[in-house]
C-alpha cells in the first residue's frame, strides 16, 4: 500500500484522492482552510449558503468528465446536476441587444444571424472553425489511457495547429466578425478573467464547447458535491485534516519525504503553534506550484520544469453575494440561466476595470442561483428559504486591492462600496429597479478575500493565466517534476474550472495507479 500525502483539497486533489482511496491506497489530505474544496467550497452566513465563486459547470452529462469520474467512485446516482436552459443558458446583453447562447453551434449561428443578417459569411467562417475544434476535442482523451484516440483525428488537429498561439481576438479578426457579434458571442469572458486580445483561443473554445454540450448546476448545491467526495475518501480510511498549513518541505536528495505544517487560526489565517511532521511515500501538491518550488528550492528542479514554472497568475474577481427578499427575480428576466451585462468593447472594458480600477461602466455576470435548482430554495437547516440567492461577479486586479488594503483599510472598504454601488446602479437601471431595497444580505469579496479564504495565488480564479503562452506545449506546466516522488495536481498544473480540475486529478491518478 502506498501512502499518498496530498497538500491542499482543491477539486483536482479531492478527485485524485477519492480515486486512490477507493483503490485501497492510503491517503492523507492537509488543508490550510477550515473548508475543503477550494473554489468549490460553500460557506454560510446565518442560514444562507453561498459558493465561493463557481456559478455553472460543464462535463456533467452522460460521457462527460464529471459524470465518468462520479461513476468511478459510485456517486453518479447520489450527486446529480440540473441543466440550464437549452435555448439560452447564457443571455448576453449589450446596448439594448440580446444574444442567447443555446446548445448547438447551428442554433448559435441562427441567433447570431438574426442580430446581423449581413454577417452570414463571417458567422459561417467562425462557426466552421468552432466545429473543427469540436471534432478535435471529441478525439481528445478523457484520460491518459485513451491517448490512442488522438491518432484518429489527426486531420482536425493539423488544421488547428496554426491557431496554437492565437488569441480569441486574432480569430475574430481573421473571420472578420463584426464588433457587435464579437462582444455578444464572447459575452461570458468573466468566466475566463481575460479580454479577447489576451485570452487563448483554444482555452476559450474548450470551455465554450464544453458548455455547448451542457451547462449545469448541482441539484443539491456544491456543498453536497464536495461533502460526498470527502465521504468517499474517509469511508475508505482516508484522512482529511483541516487548518494545517505547509510551512516547510522535508527533502532528501531527489525526493520529498514529507512536510512540516502548522495549525491555522481560522479568524486570521495565520499559521501558529508547534510544527507537526507529515510524511508520505508520494507527495501530491495541490497548492501553487511556484510557491511550492520556492519553498523546496528551484535549484532542485530540472531546467525544463523551471521553464514551465515561468507562468503568470490568473486575474482575480470582485463578487457580490446577496439575498433578495420581497420580490421574485423570475419576474425580472432571471431563470435557470446566467445574465451578462457587457460593454461594446471587451478589451476596453477589461482594461478600464483591471488596469485602472475604473468601474464607471462595468462588465459583469449575474444570476439568481435559487432559480437554477429547487434544492436551493431550502436553507442550511432544510427550511424553506425566505429569499433568493443573487450574485454578481466581475474582474479585479489583486495588486491594486492588496496595496489599498495594506495602505488604508478605510480606503479599501470605501472602494469596495464604490464598486458595489456602481454595479447595483447598472442592475437597477437595466434589470431590477430598486434591488437595493430588497437586498437583505449583501457581502462583497475582493481579490484579497479570495487569497484569504481560498489561498489562491494573487486571488486568481485559475492559477495560471489563460493566455496562449501559458498553454503552449513547451511552456505548459504538468504534473511531473524532476523529484522522484513529488507531483503537482492543480489548475496551474493541468486545467482549471470544475470539470478541468477533475480531469487533472483523474489523469494524475491514472499515471500513478499501481499496475
Amino acid at each position: 500500500m502506498t501512502h499518498y500525502l496530498v497538500l491542499g483539497s482543491g477539486l483536482s486533489a479531492l478527485s485524485f484522492s477519492a480515486l486512490m482511496a477507493k483503490k485501497g491506497e492510503k491517503v492523507t489530505i492537509l488543508e490550510a482552510h477550515e473548508h475543503f474544496g477550494g473554489y468549490a467550497h460553500t460557506f454560510t452566513v446565518g442560514k444562507h449558503s453561498f459558493n465561493a465563486q463557481l456559478h455553472y459547470v460543464a462535463g456533467c452529462g452522460e460521457g462527460g468528465t464529471v459524470n465518468e469520474f462520479l461513476k468511478r467512485i459510485d456517486l453518479d446516482q447520489k450527486v446529480t446536476f440540473e441543466p440550464l436552459h437549452k435555448d439560452g443558458y447564457d443571455r448576453i446583453f449589450c446596448d439594448g441587444v440580446q444574444l442567447n447562447i443555446p446548445y448547438g453551434l447551428d442554433n448559435l449561428a441562427k441567433n447570431m444571424l438574426a442580430i446581423d443578417p449581413n454577417a452570414s459569411i463571417a458567422i459561417g467562417s467562425f462557426i466552421s472553425l468552432l466545429k473543427e475544434c469540436e471534432k478535435a476535442l471529441a478525439a481528445f482523451p478523457s484520460s491518459f489511457a485513451d491517448m490512442w484516440k488522438v491518432i484518429k483525428s489527426l486531420a482536425s488537429f493539423a488544421k488547428l495547429w496554426p491557431y496554437r498561439t492565437a488569441t480569441l481576438q486574432d480569430v475574430f479578426d481573421e473571420c472578420k466578425l463584426p464588433k457587435q457579434l464579437q462582444t455578444l458571442v464572447s459575452g461570458q469572458l468573466i468566466d475566463y478573467m481575460l479580454p479577447p486580445n489576451k485570452l487563448s483561443f483554444f482555452v476559450w473554445t474548450a470551455l465554450f464547447l464544453a458548455y455547448d454540450k451542457g451547462a449545469y448546476y448541482p441539484t443539491n448545491h456544491y456543498s453536497h458535491v464536495i461533502n460526498s467526495i470527502c465521504d468517499v475518501i474517509t469511508s475508505h480510511d482516508g484522512e482529511l485534516i483541516a487548518n494545517q498549513k505547509v510551512v516547510e518541505f522535508i527533502r532528501e536528495g531527489k525526493s520529498i519525504k514529507g512536510v512540516y505544517a502548522q495549525q491555522v487560526d481560522p479568524e486570521t489565517g495565520a499559521a501558529v503553534g508547534e510544527r507537526k511532521v507529515y510524511t508520505g511515500d508520494v507527495v501530491i501538491c495541490n497548492f501553487d506550484p511556484k510557491e511550492a518550488a520556492e519553498m523546496i528550492g528551484k535549484e532542485h528542479f530540472s531546467s525544463s520544469v523551471n521553464k514551465t514554472l515561468n507562468y503568470d497568475y490568473s486575474w482575480s474577481s470582485f463578487v457580490l453575494y446577496g439575498i433578495v427578499e420581497g420580490i421574485d427575480l423570475k419576474d425580472f428576466g432571471f431563470g435557470n440561466w446566467n445574465i451578462w451585462h457587457c460593454q461594446p468593447d471587451h478589451n476596453a472594458a477589461f482594461h478600464a476595470m483591471y488596469e485602472n480600477s475604473d468601474y464607471s461602466n462595468p462588465y459583469f455576470a449575474m444570476n439568481c442561483r435559487s432559480l437554477h435548482t429547487q434544492a436551493l430554495n431550502k436553507n442550511a437547516d432544510g427550511e424553506n428559504e425566505k429569499g433568493q440567492i443573487f450574485q454578481i461577479c466581475t474582474v479585479a486586479n489583486y495588486d491594486y486591492w492588496e496595496m489599498l488594503r495594506l495602505g488604508s483599510y478605510p480606503a479599501y472598504n470605501k472602494k469596495k462600496l464604490q464598486v458595489l454601488n456602481s454595479l447595483l446602479d447598472v442592475v437597477e437601471k437595466h434589470y431590477v429597479p430598486n434591488i437595493r431595497g430588497h437586498l437583505s444580505i449583501k457581502m462583497t469579496g475582493s481579490p484579497t478575500t479570495n487569497r484569504r479564504y481560498v489561498f489562491s495565488p494573487k486571488g486568481g480564479s485559475y492559477g495560471v493565466n489563460l493566455t496562449p503562452h501559458n498553454f503552449q506545449y513547451r511552456t505548459k506546466l504538468g504534473a511531473k517534476t524532476s523529484l522522484s516522488n513529488f507531483y503537482f495536481c492543480s489548475a496551474a498544473a493541468g486545467f482549471g474550472g470544475f470539470s478541468g480540475t477533475i480531469y487533472t486529478g483523474l489523469n494524475l491518478y491514472e499515471s500513478l495507479i499501481p499496475k
